[in-house]
């Protein structure tokens, strides 16, 4: 009924993220061979909302529940997480196992990455399929949580949309198409008319194209991820009515056209304190007086500001300010390679000059006096300006700053590093009622509980 697993495992990375593990499911879940597995299996689920109950209930039932460890990720093919059922798997191979039975029934469906605390620019900690039945309704299939056709609600979501033709076939002007809409989405993009959540979805697909575009070849991979985002995202003009046009022409201009070039300044806002040391913290204090002036202003929060930065320091630099300080710390990379990403990000003098210019251009759009935009510019000196120097300081050293570096509130000050996908989206709570229609057939299942992704962990494609 199921084919037999061979025992083999493939080492596909031993320096992941969350977007390495979504990209590892979306290429197994195309691994033809994998639809072999479960061939015979399909026959007993018809295409109807009742065939989707009874494939939920199979596997919610018949294949335990486990979460991977914290230092290693698996993605089993199906046959091999039958083979597993009773030691058990998680909501990746979960997902890859019902996918599989549903491509036998010749459904479209939905993947569904989601995300339990924080917002898109953070990381989805859980998978899930959703099956679209030939009358257009959608059945969710989560065999992880508690009820059939039902969800934890999700703070935010990414959906990958799976039609046979999108990943059989490979076209390749729909993945032209794909990334003309794409470019279109990003260029008419204006921070100034956007709602919070627009510009959530909008900076984590900024820095998702950044990270695929310098560690993958899978064109089509990157290409439609970045369209689901932007399908996510919904676009529309107009939606923030208090901002007038000409307010609005001078916020893109610092945001879209400035800030790429004045980002290094702001290399240790991302930063956690708890990841810097006195130097590193004294300088963080000086870049949040710029940073506390600006936010007010441009329609953004401090946590989306810091994604910004960090987006286009890792466009230049080629990792993010916080993995920066993290290798720096622990030694993984030396002096002289600090002093060489440094150059790549540019040096003082040629970076302040952008930091000013926003300073004056948003200052003179929203009336600030003359007095209060000397006092900003004054503190965008060469002083807060990040060095290889910082990276002397010993490391044994009081962790708290030599003044609190920000007046706005704190929820970046807790270190960013997401959880992976590992199959429990957070604790907490007791679950829901089943929906009705249809009764819920509850089961038993863990919480759900994302881990830490640890560092140098390994992660391994189990296949058949």
């Amino acid at each position: 009924m199921i084919a037999a697993a061979q025992d083999k495992k493939q080492i596909v990375s031993t320096n992941f993220n969350t977007d390495d593990i979504m990209r590892l499911v979306l290429k197994a879940d195309s691994v033809k061979s994998h639809r072999e597995q479960t061939k015979e299996l399909a026959k007993q689920f018809a295409t109807t909302y009742d065939g989707m109950r009874r494939l939920w209930e199979f596997v919610k039932k018949g294949v335990r529940y486990t979460a991977d460890p914290p230092d290693k990720q698996y993605v089993r093919s199906p046959a091999r997480a039958w083979q597993d059922r009773n030691i058990g798997t998680d909501c990746k191979s979960f997902t890859l196992f019902i996918t599989s039975v549903i491509q036998n029934l010749g459904l479209p469906y939905i993947i569904r990455f989601a995300g339990y605390e924080g917002n898109p620019t953070q990381n989805p900690t859980h998978v899930y399929p959703i099956a679209i039945l030939p009358n257009g309704q959608q059945v969710i299939l989560d065999a992880v949580w508690h009820y059939f056709d039902s969800e934890k609600p999700y703070k935010f979501k990414i959906d990958m949309e799976r039609r046979e033709l999108a990943y059989l076939t490979g076209v390749e002007e729909d993945i032209k198409a794909k990334q003309a809409a794409v470019k279109q989405s990003i260029e008419s993009f204006s921070f100034a008319r956007a709602t919070p959540g627009q510009i959530d979805l909008h900076l984590k697909r900024q820095g998702f194209i950044i990270h695929e575009i310098q560690r993958s070849t899978d064109a089509k991979f990157v290409t439609d991820a970045a369209y689901q985002m932007t399908l996510a995202l919904g676009y529309t003009n107009a939606v923030n009515g208090i901002i007038d046009a000409v307010k609005q022409k001078v916020i893109d201009l610092a945001l879209k056209v400035l800030m790429p070039s004045a980002a290094p300044f702001f290399f240790y806002v991302p930063v956690p304190d708890n990841n810097l040391n006195a130097k590193q913290l004294a300088k963080k204090v000086k870049q949040m007086r710029v940073v506390n002036f600006i936010l007010p202003l441009v329609n953004l929060n401090l946590a989306q500001f810091s994604a910004l930065v960090s987006n286009e320091i890792k466009k230049k630099a080629g990792k993010d300010p916080n993995t920066i300080v993290i290798e720096a710390k622990q030694g993984i990379r030396g002096i002289g390679s600090v002093a060489a990403i440094m150059t790549v990000i540019g040096i003082a003098q040629k970076v302040i000059p952008f930091v000013i210019d926003i300073v004056k251009k948003i200052g003179d759009a929203f009336k600030k006096s003359p007095a209060e935009q000397n006092e900003i510019v004054n503190s965008a000196n060469e002083s807060a300006f990040v060095s290889p120097a910082d990276f002397e300081a010993p490391q044994h050293q009081p962790q708290q700053p030599p003044q609190n570096t920000q007046n706005i509130p704190a929820q970046n000050t807790q270190n960013t590093q997401q959880p992976p996908i590992d199959g429990r989206p957070p604790s907490g709570g007791t679950p829901p009622p089943p929906p009705p229609p249809p009764p819920a057939a509850a089961s038993s299942g863990s919480g759900m509980m994302p881990i830490l992704l640890a560092a140098g962990a390994a992660y391994f494609l189990l296949s058949k």
